[in-house]
Order: C-alpha cells, then sequence, then structure tokens
C-alpha cells in the first residue's frame, strides 16, 4: 500500500482504526491534547510559595501484547483537579487488540494505608488513539484526590493488560501543592505496604520544575533526581535567534551557574558542576550538578536556590529530593 492509500485509509476510514463509540475527531483531539500536555508537562497552577512541581517521569515498560510500550507522567496539573496520571502506550497496527477487550485500571495506595480511586472512574475513560498503518499511539488518564497535607510517600497501581505495576511517588507529592507547606515529620525512610510486590514497583527518574521567565526574558527550568545521592540539572532556554548568527544561542561560560540545597535548619550545601552542554535544538544550555550526602533528622521542607549570572531564584522543595537515600522507599522486614 502506498503511503497516500495509508494516509486516505486513516483519514476516512477510522472505524478499522477505533474500536470503541467514539467519532474520529473527538479521539484525535483526546490523543492531540494528550500528547501537548505530555510535552508542556500540564503545568501546575499553583500561586505563591507552594510547591510548585510539573511532572514526575518514569521509566517505561513492555506491555507484552503487540509489543506495546507505555509510558508514564504523574503531574501536578490543576490543584482543583487532584493528582493527574497520564498513560501513553505505543506499538504496532494491532496495538488496539490490547484494549479491545480489557481496560485500564488505577488506584492510589498512601503511606499510611489508605486507599484512594481515581475521579473520573475506574476503570480509566476508554483509551484514545491515533496512528498509520504502521502503527499507532493511544493514550489515557486518571485523576486522583489529593492526600493529606504531610510529607508521605504514595504509590499508584496501574493494570494494563495482563501487567500491574505500582508508580513509585516521593514523599511530598500526593499533597495539594496549592495549600501552605506542611510541618516537618520524624519518620525517615518510607517503607512500602508489605502487599505491594518489590518487582511490580517502577520507581520515579526526576521531578520538572519550572522557575518560569527570568532576566533578559530567558526562561529557566530544573529537572531534580535523588537516586542515592541527590543530583540537578538546571535548563537555560531562550529563543532570541536572527538570521545570521550561530544557531546555538548560549556560551558554555556565560552566564555562570550555581546551585545550593538550603534546609529547614538553614544549613546549606552547595552543588558541584559536572557538565556544561548545548542541546542539539540551539535554544537550551544544561548544567548539571551532584550534591554532597545530606541531611537533618526525619523529614521536612528546604529549598533550592539556583544562580544565573547576578540573579538567583528560589523554590521549596521536600527533603526526598535532597536528602541522602531518601529519593526511594524501601521494603519492610
Amino acid at each position: 500500500m502506498t503511503p497516500c492509500q495509508n494516509l486516505r485509509l486513516f483519514l476516512f476510514r477510522p472505524y478499522q482504526r477505533f474500536r470503541f463509540d467514539r467519532s474520529f475527531f473527538g479521539v484525535w483531539a483526546l490523543t492531540f491534547g494528550f500528547l501537548i500536555s505530555w510535552v508542556n508537562g500540564g503545568k501546575a497552577e499553583v500561586d505563591g510559595e507552594g510547591h510548585r512541581w510539573q511532572r514526575i517521569r518514569f521509566p517505561g515498560i513492555e506491555v507484552g501484547v503487540a509489543g506495546a510500550h507505555a509510558d508514564f507522567l504523574v503531574l501536578g496539573g490543576n490543584p482543583l483537579h487532584g493528582l493527574r496520571l497520564d498513560i501513553l502506550i505505543s506499538g504496532g497496527a494491532a496495538l488496539p487488540d490490547l484494549f479491545a477487550y480489557r481496560e485500564v485500571h488505577a488506584r492510589i495506595v498512601r503511606e499510611n494505608g489508605a486507599v484512594s480511586l481515581p475521579l473520573n472512574g475506574n476503570p480509566l475513560p476508554p483509551i484514545g488513539g491515533a496512528g498509520t498503518a504502521s502503527g499507532s499511539t493511544w493514550s489515557t488518564m486518571g485523576f486522583f484526590p489529593w492526600g493529606e497535607n504531610r510529607l508521605t510517600a504514595a504509590w499508584i497501581a496501574v493494570e494494563i493488560g495482563d501487567r500491574v505495576v505500582w508508580l513509585e511517588l516521593p514523599y511530598g507529592f500526593d499533597r495539594d501543592p496549592s495549600k501552605a507547606l506542611s510541618p516537618s515529620s520524624q519518620l525517615e525512610l518510607p517503607m512500602k505496604p508489605v502487599s505491594i510486590p518489590e518487582k511490580d514497583v517502577i520507581q520515579w527518574e526526576s521531578v520538572y520544575y519550572d522557575f518560569g521567565e527570568i532576566q533578559n526574558s530567558w526562561r529557566l527550568s530544573l529537572i531534580q533526581s535523588n537516586p542515592f545521592d541527590a543530583r540537578a540539572e538546571i535548563v537555560l532556554y531562550r529563543e532570541d535567534s536572527a538570521i545570521g548568527k550561530s544557531m546555538f544561542l548560549w556560551d558554555l561560560h556565560t552566564p555562570r551557574t550555581g546551585i545550593r540545597i538550603i534546609e529547614s535548619d538553614g544549613g546549606t550545601v552547595k552543588g558541584m558542576c559536572l557538565s556544561l552542554r548545548l542541546q542539539d535544538d540551539g535554544y537550551r544550555r544544561s548544567d548539571t550538578y551532584r550534591f554532597n550526602r545530606n541531611g537533618i533528622p526525619g523529614r521536612s521542607w528546604g529549598e533550592i536556590e539556583v544562580t544565573v549570572g547576578p540573579q538567583s531564584y528560589r523554590m521549596p522543595i521536600p527533603s526526598s529530593m535532597f536528602k541522602y537515600v531518601h529519593g526511594h522507599s524501601r521494603s519492610q522486614k
């Protein structure tokens, strides 16, 4: 079949591509909107000094049906709508068979044992998708009620096909980010409930923060991780390109950046620069840092301060983002 025939099939015979009762244009709008939110991160609408995180990224998994691959994001989204789970599934032409007779279920389990189902129904809403004869992409999402305003961990169980996986949320992320910062806690490492099999847990990879516009109409974002020792990637963005100028707008050493963590007791931990990198699009520069092992007892809120040239910018973050080994939960003995 020629490319033109593939396109005609895709545009005019959608009933061969989608096996649920929904119009073609509704399906396309759902998937296109989902993909846009995936790229933009579902920016959190939080004012003031709330915990202004945008999204948590996880490793993808093989679903095991028709070569399907699933990716997950958890987003702060709009605080009024609750904690948001996005599922994006891609694969070959036979991928719709995965959902013809099966449903996607989800639930969130908090560290205190409380269980909540999605606000928009369980199983999750019908999966929307779009594609061609050679492959397709499908998506769905769920919204969960916020947990208590405490520094506690949570896990989201997702059932896709024959697989059940548990997405690990670091403590401080299942609370409403628009609320005042929660009190410190004497709890130490988060412990998984004994009902969650270790082999089925998917640990989070990174958390994305957006500082917004900074000096010179640049933008500043931060990608934070804490596998054992905390790491941070400062991302500078600019788009003042012009004809006759290099597509690479940044100099590697100007402006100089820096980063430090300010703990709840006033102590500070300075980041050590590991690398400076110009990204291929020419608009972004990434400066990567790591932090020495640190942390006062218990769980608490700190601040992360990013310096760009003469200016500095701060944002509150929970100690799960920087305290040694607090990034991931442990199994109960």
